[in-house]
């Protein structure tokens, strides 16, 4: 079932901010599948560094911690930002890409849309996925989305950690679409104790969760469910082909 969170932050909000929250929370629901992965146009990044390692700290759970996993991605180049601008390359790099070029995937060349494809690329052997997996699996239509993220949101240091006191410097709204079999599987989730998770050549071969439920708040949000008679399969087909159409879209402009 597809459930559709409406996210409104509003100036001078303090963080964690709504789009921060689902973005934390999809990969904290996800952190032990090896095979998570994404498409982004990130719209303007940060201008530093440090901003990327802010955001990293903001949306991936356990962050510079063992039990972190940053997801293998591809961000395709911001608006005004040269492929070769060592801040970009920078975020890239963090998210296991080296794959920056628009002709990978045939988008357009200056794109300044603000849109996360959260998928999953089903391996055939049991390895770390990485750039090119993902590549393959979007050439041969493989990809699963679980999740698509679309709105005003760049992914910048302010946009998503606010300013030196934490606060939003302007109104932001976001879309996040995602498919659960329970609401109840995103909003209440278990935290994860990340000092007590073991690794083993970069895998999570064991995990501990606290006690206590991990709510989010839920007045942040607008929520939508989206009930089809055609089963899970529609929902999956659903949002491959917004992620297919939009590439689609991009070719056509060219």
């Amino acid at each position: 079932m597809l459930y559709i969170f409406f996210s409104k932050k509003q100036q001078f909000n303090k963080r964690k901010f709504p789009t921060s929250e689902l973005v934390y929370r999809f990969f904290e629901l996800n952190l032990f599948n090896p095979n998570i992965c994404f498409i982004a146009f990130p719209g303007y990044i940060s201008r530093y560094k440090s901003g990327n390692d802010a955001i990293c700290r903001e949306i991936i759970p356990g962050y510079n911690s063992k039990a972190s996993k940053t997801p293998v991605g591809i961000f395709f180049k911001p608006l005004r930002c040269s492929i070769q601008n060592v801040v970009f390359k920078d975020l890239c790099e963090k998210f296991h890409s080296k794959t920056t070029s628009h002709k990978q995937l045939g988008a357009s060349l200056d794109d300044h849309s603000k849109v996360f494809f959260f998928c999953e690329v089903n391996l055939s052997e049991k390895r770390p996925l990485n750039e090119i997996d993902l590549i393959k699996a979007f050439k041969k239509k493989t990809l699963k989305v679980k999740a698509i993220l679309v709105g005003s949101s760049n992914l910048s240091k302010t946009t998503y950690c606010g300013d030196k006191k934490g606060l939003a410097d302007k109104g932001e709204t976001d879309v996040f679409i995602i498919k659960l079999k329970h609401l109840e599987d995103f909003v209440d989730l278990e935290p994860i104790n990340t000092k007590n998770v073991i690794t083993k050549n970069g895998q999570v071969i064991q995990k501990n969760r606290d006690n206590s439920l991990n709510r989010i708040n839920m007045e942040n949000y607008f929520i939508s469910k989206h009930i089809n008679e055609y089963g899970d399969e529609y929902d999956d087909q659903c949002l491959s082909d917004m992620l297919y159409s939009y590439f689609k879209k991009n070719n056509e402009s060219e």
